[in-house]
């Protein structure tokens, strides 16, 4: 299920991302504080802060990461990153 946020800014490219989908519980209505996403452009993995803005993951936070929610994120990047070549 997709939530509109206010502040949704990629920190990495600056895209909009104000409709997002929390890629570790996606029946989630709206996003809290550390969950995961993905930028809809640069597909750079991106987690809630407490006042729910974007910011990259740390290293350390994705060594935490177990390995299926590394495998979903891979298989998510890459599935925007594929559509966003088709499209250009």
């Amino acid at each position: 299920m997709s939530a509109e946020i206010e502040q949704g800014r990629c920190p990495v490219c600056g895209t909009m991302n104000d409709v997002v989908e929390c890629v570790n519980d996606p029946a989630k209505k709206v996003p809290q504080p550390g969950d995961l996403t993905l930028c809809k452009k640069c597909a750079m993995p991106l987690v809630f802060t407490e006042n729910l803005r974007l910011r990259r993951l740390t290293v350390a936070e994705v060594l935490t990461l177990d390995a299926a929610m590394v495998i979903k994120l891979w298989i998510v990047q890459r599935t925007i990153l594929r559509l966003r070549h088709e499209l250009n």
